[in-house]
């Protein structure tokens, strides 16, 4: 099925994050406290995006204005922002004259990261769910838009830039997805993510059970944040993800950890 064929459906009744509610489902009870996989409601989703400034308008546009949710899940945070994104574009009657290049911008400003590839996958079909409006109406303007896919990588957020890393996509795109994944932790020079995010959000897994072996890791990767002995459910939130660092012109750190 094409996604011309698929934007065909109403899924207007459809709830925005109703693939994050089968994640959840599927993810067991044990997975869930050892991994500290829960899912986030979305009241709690939405209030957070408005307190870092994420609202529907024109502060959202702009290929400055990325956002990232470095442990994504199913995609509850980039789902709600996708749904703002495409909203603010649709009520702009200039930029939604070009449905293909909105559609462009919507997809090359969310991203996401996560250690569950299932997860993963969820999230990506969960992000086309909302954009299937802009394919349509693209395809009334005869545009043949194409979506190669979306944002989100199965990494380890506090891994840092080795170039070696797990992907989706088990073919030829391996290298250029590992390398962009490099160039998004390490900040390179002359690519978009020099500056960082204008975003970040997250419910990361607060009370994960980490192995002795990646303890040591984190311990050398951040030995400046770790003054104290790791405990068995060491907290995300102790970490600094300075790979993730804001604009440098925004004035306030857009950083919500709940």
């Amino acid at each position: 099925m094409t996604l011309h064929q698929l934007s065909r459906f109403n899924f207007a009744g459809v709830d925005s994050d109703i693939v994050g509610t089968v994640y959840s489902t599927y993810v067991n009870r044990k997975e869930k406290k050892e991994k500290g996989q829960y899912y986030t409601p979305p009241e709690i989703v939405n209030y957070i995006l408005d307190e870092v400034g994420y609202r529907t308008g024109a502060g959202i546009i702009g290929a400055n204005k990325r956002l990232i949710d470095p442990a994504c899940g199913s995609g509850s945070f980039l789902v709600a922002a996708a749904k703002r994104l495409v909203a603010t574009y649709k009520g702009n009657a200039d930029q939604i004259d070009d449905p293909s290049s909105v559609l462009d911008r919507v997809q090359n400003n969310l991203y996401g990261f996560d250690l569950n590839p299932f997860a993963c996958y969820l999230s990506e079909v969960n992000l086309l769910i909302q954009v299937l409006d802009l394919v349509k109406l693209a395809h009334d303007k005869g545009q043949r838009p194409k979506i190669q896919r979306f944002h989100i990588y199965n990494v380890d957020a506090l891994a840092r830039p080795t170039g070696t890393y797990r992907s989706l996509m088990f073919n030829t795109l391996i290298a250029e997805e590992s390398d962009q994944v490099d160039q998004i932790k390490s900040r390179s020079p002359n690519t978009p993510y020099a500056n960082g995010f204008a975003f970040v959000v997250a419910n990361p897994p607060y009370g994960a059970s980490l192995s002795d072996e990646y303890k040591v890791v984190l311990r050398s990767d951040y030995s400046d944040v770790f003054l104290v002995n790791l405990t068995p459910t060491f907290s995300f939130s102790n970490l600094e993800l300075s790979f993730y660092q804001l604009e440098e012109n925004l004035a306030s750190l857009h950083l919500i950890l709940i």
